[in-house]
C-alpha cells in the first residue's frame, strides 16, 4: 500500500503503553526501545535498528514488551531499509507467538502486525485478496483505528483501478472505504488516548484519507468540509503521497509530481526508494502522469 502506510504511519502506530510491573530485563528493553523511537526520522536507520536489536537482546520476559520491539523492528525494515523479507519474518513471528491471546495489548499488537504484513503482501505480490483478508483478520482480532484506515486505503485503490471491476463493485468499494475512513477517525481518540501528539497526527492523515474517498465519489462539498477540519500542519512528510494522489485526482499534475519527488527523498536507502516506486508505478490515479518525462526518477529503480 502506499499511504505511508502503509508505509506511512508506521512509527505512529507503535504502542507506547506497558502492561503490569516491569522486570529488570523489561525495563532495560523498554528504555532502549524508547531511544530507538527517537531515531525513527534519522536519515540513516542504523541507530534505530541497533537500539531496537539491543532492546530485543536484553531478553524481555514480558510478551508485550517483546512484541512492541518486534513491531518496531518490522516497521523499520518495511519503511526504512526496504528489507521486506526480514519485516515479514518478524511480523510472522509476532503473529504466531500471540495466537489465541486474550490480553488486550497483545491482541492490539498482533492486529498491527497483520496490517503491516498485509501492506507487504499487497505491495510485493500485488495480491489484493490476501491483503484484504489480513486486514479483515486484523480488524476482527482487535478493532483498530489504524487497521480501519489501511483497509479504507486498499478499498479506495481497488475502486480506482480502471479495469476488472463493474461500476456496481466499484461503488460498493467506495462506500466501504468511506465507512472505514470514518471509523478510523472515530476510533483514534481511544487508540491514541495516551499520546495526544500521535493522535493528532493520525487523525490528520485519516481525515485526508476521507477527503480522498469523498473526492473519488464526487462528494465535493463533503470533501471540502473534511479538508477544512484537518490540521494540515500535522501531516508532515508522511502525508505527501496521499496529497499527491489528491492532486492527481484534481488534475493538478505538477503539484502531484513535486510532492512525490519530495516523498521519495524521505526514503533513506535505494531499496526503500525502489519499494516506493512500485506503488507509484501501479497507483491508479497516476496512470496518466506516468508518461511525463520528469517522472523517470519516480518510476525507474536505482541500482541496489
Amino acid at each position: 500500500m502506499h499511504r505511508a502506510p502503509l508505509l506511512i504511519a508506521l512509527a505512529l502506530g507503535c504502542v507506547a503503553a506497558s502492561a503490569g510491573p516491569a522486570r529488570a530485563g523489561d525495563k532495560e528493553a523498554e528504555k532502549l526501545l524508547e531511544e530507538a523511537y527517537g531515531h525513527w526520522n534519522d536519515p540513516d536507520p542504523k541507530a534505530a535498528l541497533d537500539l531496537a536489536e539491543k532492546a530485543l537482546g536484553a531478553g524481555p520476559e514480558s510478551a508485550v514488551v517483546r512484541s512492541k520491539i518486534q513491531l518496531f523492528l518490522g516497521s523499520l525494515h518495511q519503511a526504512k531499509t526496504g528489507d521486506l523479507e526480514r519485516a515479514t519474518a518478524i511480523y510472522d513471528d509476532l503473529i504466531r507467538s500471540t495466537a489465541g491471546t486474550k490480553e488486550m495489548m497483545l491482541r492490539q499488537l498482533r492486529a498491527q502486525a497483520m496490517v503491516r504484513k498485509g501492506n507487504i503482501v499487497y505491495a510485493e505480490k500485488q495480491n489484493i485478496e490476501e491483503a484484504l483478508q489480513l486486514f479483515e483478520a486484523a480488524h476482527s482480532n482487535f478493532q483498530l483505528a489504524t487497521s480501519a484506515d489501511t483497509a479504507s486505503q486498499l478499498c479506495l485503490r481497488m475502486a480506482r483501478e480502471r479495469t476488472g471491476r463493474s461500476d456496481a463493485a466499484k461503488k460498493s468499494l467506495l462506500e466501504r472505504a468511506e465507512r472505514l475512513a470514518r471509523e478510523a477517525i472515530a476510533r483514534a481518540k481511544d487508540e491514541f488516548s495516551r499520546d495526544p501528539e500521535r493522535r493528532a497526527a493520525f487523525e490528520a492523515k485519516a481525515k485526508l484519507q476521507l477527503v480522498l474517498v469523498l473526492t473519488a465519489t464526487g462528494k465535493g462539498k463533503d470533501a471540502d468540509e473534511a479538508w477544512a477540519s484537518l490540521e494540515q500542519a500535522r501531516l508532515g512528510d508522511a502525508g505527501l503521497y496521499q496529497l499527491a494522489v489528491l492532486d492527481a485526482m484534481k488534475g493538478q499534475a505538477d503539484a502531484a509530481t513535486e510532492k512525490l519527488k519530495r516523498f521519495l527523498e524521505t526514503r533513506p536507502t535505494a531499496k526503500a526508494r525502489n519499494q516506493l516506486r512500485k506503488f507509484i508505478r501501479t497507483e491508479p490515479d497516476f496512470t496518466d502522469l506516468r508518461v511525463r518525462d520528469d517522472w523517470k526518477v519516480l518510476l525507474e529503480d536505482e541500482p541496489v
